[in-house]
């Protein structure tokens, strides 16, 4: 049975991250115009519902520039070596909501010619 309750397909992602509010770096593992999740190496006092400023550094040859957005905690899950977030975005300005677009964008055609 599958549990899988997005309604917007991720594409398999490497981008590193900081949450802005308590400069800790991160790394993208996924991604869609919804949300992310993203892996946490130093743990980090959050909870469902929490909201964070994440800014997201993707690599050179995407040709984007780093941007940020806020994003809402869904689920937590605690690892041996991460803490693993589900987080879903809201609020991006129009600027940052076009970088994330290009970036899912590119991402999912460079998927596609794996």
């Amino acid at each position: 049975m599958n549990h899988e309750k997005r309604s917007v397909e991720r594409d398999i992602i490497y981008c590193k991250a900081l949450f802005t509010d308590k400069e800790i770096p991160s790394y993208l593992r996924d991604i869609s115009l919804l949300g992310c999740r993203i892996d946490i190496v130093n743990p980090i006092q959050t909870q469902i519902g929490d909201k964070h400023i994440i800014k997201l550094f993707p690599l050179e040859e995407t040709g984007i520039p780093f941007f940020s957005v806020s994003a809402e905690v869904r689920w937590i899950k605690n690892g041996s070596d991460f803490l693993t977030l589900g987080l879903r975005f809201f609020d991006v300005p129009i600027e940052n909501t076009l970088r994330l677009k290009k970036l899912v964008e590119f991402i999912h055609n460079h998927n596609k010619d794996q």
